[in-house]
């Protein structure tokens, strides 16, 4: 079952309204917001591990090492396999400037690793984070919370935004004493999904496990559309 809802009402940002005749035809152009949320249900997970050594190699099999120790934790973690990547490896010589000798002096290889995944049970979170935040050479931006029911959620801010802007043509019509008899375009300009970072979840205190947990929250979806009636004299 998708936990999405629909935000109660439309918002307008701004509004283009023009009245325009072009031989036979009058036309009103509006444009429209529409929003609607939808419940996180998944977590997107970016790790990224760092190492430095004078010897490629080591620095190499130190990252190696860090990054099979986070592997094992999302192994026993719900997740989507599909979208579990490790692959991307970056390998850099690293200086420091030296003042005494006005030179640049080797520091090490740096080697930079990153590990990707989503979460796909809210319920782990905080176990997640405190068992991935233990690797000693990663760091752990925020999660990026997620919905399954995106999809449900952007069709209903689209459909909200055509909505808000049909009412406003046939307000317009009416103050200019025309009706509303069609519509000659309509195009979505502007599709906007919060990305919500888990930051923004109420952490709460969870004794039996020493972990924090979170109350899940909704994502929120906003659409926009410029449309084109046409108008005839009421």
């Amino acid at each position: 079952m998708w936990g999405f809802k629909a935000v109660g009402r439309s918002v307008f940002a701004f509004a283009i309204i023009t009245v325009s005749n072009i031989g036979l035809a009058a036309t009103i152009t509006v444009d429209g917001e529409g929003m609607a949320s939808a419940t996180a249900d998944r977590a997107s997970f970016s790790i990224n591990v760092s190492t430095i050594d004078k010897s490629v190699s080591r620095a190499e099999s130190e990252a190696t090492t860090a990054v099979n120790v986070i592997l094992k934790v999302i192994e026993n973690l719900p997740h989507d396999e599909d979208k579990l990547s490790s692959s991307s490896v970056n390998i850099r010589p690293e200086y420091r400037w030296d003042r005494a000798q006005e030179r640049q002096v080797f520091i090490g290889y740096r080697i930079d690793r990153v590990v990707s995944f989503e979460l796909t049970d809210l319920s782990d979170l905080g176990v997640a984070i405190q068992q991935l935040a233990q690797t000693e050479v990663a760091t752990m931006p925020s999660p990026v919370l997620r919905s399954s029911a995106r999809a449900e959620a952007e069709d209903e801010a689209l459909a909200k935004a055509v909505s808000a802007a049909k009412r406003r043509a046939e307000a317009i019509a009416k103050a200019a004493g025309q009706q509303i008899v069609g519509l000659e375009s309509i195009q979505s300009t502007q599709f906007s999904p919060q990305r919500t970072p888990v930051a923004l979840m109420r952490a709460e205190s969870a004794m039996d496990t020493g972990a924090a947990s979170y109350q899940p929250s909704s994502l929120s979806f906003s659409a926009r559309v410029v449309a084109v009636f046409t108008v005839e004299p009421i």
